[in-house]
C-alpha cells in the first residue's frame, strides 16, 4: 500500500507540474494575443476594429494551412504599406492559396505579401519586387502580368522599366491572376494530414488563450506582477 501511494504521488507531482506549465504556456498565449490587439488597435484606428480583424485572422487560421502567429504578422505588413484591414482577409486567400501550389507554406505567404506591400509602397511597379522577390517564391509574376493586362511578357516589362504601370492595376492583376491559377488550393488540401494537424493547433490555441484569459483575470496577474 505504501509503495502504491508513493507511485501515486509521484503521479500527482508529474500531473499537478504538467498543469502549471500549461497553466504558464496559456497566459503566454493570452498575453502574446493582448499584445497583438494592442498593435492591430494602432493599425487599424480602434479597439473594436483590432478585435473584429483578430477574430477574423483566427478563424481565417482554423480553416486554413496556416497558422494564427504567422497570418497576424502578414497582416501588420500588409497593413504598414497601405492596405486597409477589410482587404487583408480576400488578400491572404489568394495568397495563401498560391503558396500552398507552390509549395512554400508560411515563407511564401512572408515573401508573396512583403512584395506586394512594397509594390504598393512605391505606387509604381518595378522589377525588383518581380525579379527578386515574386519570381524567387516560383510564382510565375511576369506571366501573370502579362496575361492580365493582354500583353507580352516583353511588353509589360518595358512598361515597368518606363514607370507605366501603376501599384494599383499591377496588385490587381496580380492577385486576378493567382486567384485564378491557384483558387481553391487550400480547400483541395483541407483533409490531408498537415492541414488537418495545423487546423487542430489552431483549436487548442484558442482554447488555451481562453483559458489564459481566464488565469490573468482570476488572478488579477496584471496588477500583481
Amino acid at each position: 500500500a505504501l509503495k502504491l501511494s508513493d507511485a501515486l504521488l509521484a503521479k500527482m507531482k508529474y500531473a499537478a507540474a504538467g498543469l502549471g506549465v500549461a497553466g504558464i504556456a496559456a497566459v503566454k498565449m493570452s498575453s502574446d494575443f493582448q499584445v497583438a490587439s494592442k498593435s492591430m488597435e494602432v493599425l487599424t484606428g480602434s479597439a473594436e476594429a483590432a478585435q473584429k480583424h483578430l477574430n477574423d485572422l483566427e478563424k481565417f487560421a482554423a480553416s486554413t494551412p496556416f497558422e494564427f502567429n504567422g497570418l497576424v504578422d502578414a497582416s501588420r505588413r500588409l497593413q504598414a504599406f497601405g492596405f486597409r484591414a477589410e482587404e487583408v482577409i480576400g488578400i491572404l486567400e489568394t495568397v495563401g492559396d498560391a503558396s500552398m501550389a507552390l509549395g512554400k507554406g508560411q515563407e511564401g505567404i512572408d515573401a508573396i505579401t512583403r512584395a506586394l506591400g512594397q509594390i504598393q509602397a512605391k505606387g509604381k511597379l518595378s522589377a525588383e519586387e518581380m525579379t527578386s522577390q515574386l519570381s524567387e517564391t516560383g510564382l510565375p509574376a511576369w506571366q501573370i502580368l502579362a496575361e492580365e493586362m493582354g500583353k507580352s511578357v516583353s511588353e509589360v516589362q518595358e512598361m515597368t522599366t518606363k514607370g507605366l504601370i501603376s501599384s494599383q492595376a499591377a496588385i490587381e492583376a496580380l492577385l486576378s491572376g493567382m486567384k485564378k491559377r491557384y483558387g481553391g488550393m487550400m480547400k483541395e488540401m483541407a483533409n490531408e494530414i498537415p492541414q488537418q494537424l495545423s487546423n487542430a493547433k489552431d483549436s487548442v490555441a484558442v482554447v488555451m488563450r481562453e483559458i489564459g484569459d481566464s488565469i490573468t483575470e482570476g488572478l488579477d496577474l496584471k496588477a500583481r506582477l
